[in-house]
């Protein structure tokens, strides 16, 4: 199931590359870039690793911390995603390039809006549904590289990365839903474990990190 994943998603990429190769320009590609290395480091801080962690303590611990690492994720994608956002017009400015500051925002809004998802996916990952995970990737590809095709041929330009971003995060959301009925947000918020959570997180931070450097 996840090399029939891989194939899939790997796939639709390619035939995007190629549509966006002819309707978007090489500045279009370029600026895009520059927006995704941009945002890399404050990415190391969207989620805080800790979906790593909820997947290391398996099936039987997953009702117990499952609602604080899903609020501890929505937390932490906030505070990158709003950290980002106020950086945006300082990258663009650097840059000369204004139209960086709206790439970059959308980037960093798809980051909260993806949370849910998280629980989701982690969810059928430790309950071994592979079938099920690899639905869930199939759909969300489908709808980001549709996206990304379809904002190419209208014109979009270089939005035509980002606002994929957040289609895919919605359908994810939904996709998730769909196959398990998990309800993160209703679960509590718990925060007397979050001290002892966080900390086991640090390394997958780290990892992020040197990636992005």
């Amino acid at each position: 199931w996840s090399v029939l994943a891989t194939v899939i998603g790997k796939g639709l990429s390619f035939v995007a590359q190629i549509v966006l190769g002819l309707y978007l320009s090489k500045g279009d590609f370029g600026v895009y870039a520059i927006a995704m290395s941009a945002a890399s480091f404050a990415f190391a801080f969207r989620d805080g690793g800790l979906w790593n962690v909820l997947i290391s303590r398996g099936a039987r611990e997953f009702e117990t911390i499952a609602g604080p690492i899903y609020w501890m994720g929505v937390l932490t994608s906030s505070v990158a995603a709003a950290v980002l956002v106020a950086a945006a017009p300082l990258i663009a400015m650097a840059y000369g390039d204004p139209r960086l500051t709206w790439l970059i925002i959308i980037i960093a809004i798809s980051w909260p809006l993806s949370a849910p998802s998280w629980v989701m996916r982690t969810r059928l990952m430790i309950e071994l549904r592979f079938r099920e995970y690899t639905t869930a990737n199939t759909i969300t590809a489908l709808v980001r590289y549709g996206s990304m095709i379809t904002f190419a041929i209208a014109g979009f330009g270089p939005l035509s990365f980002v606002l994929p971003l957040l289609t895919a995060a919605i359908s994810d959301n939904i996709a998730g839903y769909w196959l398990t009925r998990d309800r993160s947000w209703k679960r509590p918020v718990r925060l007397e474990l979050w001290r002892p959570l966080l900390p086991q997180s640090a390394w997958c931070i780290v990892g992020t990190l040197a990636n992005a450097t």
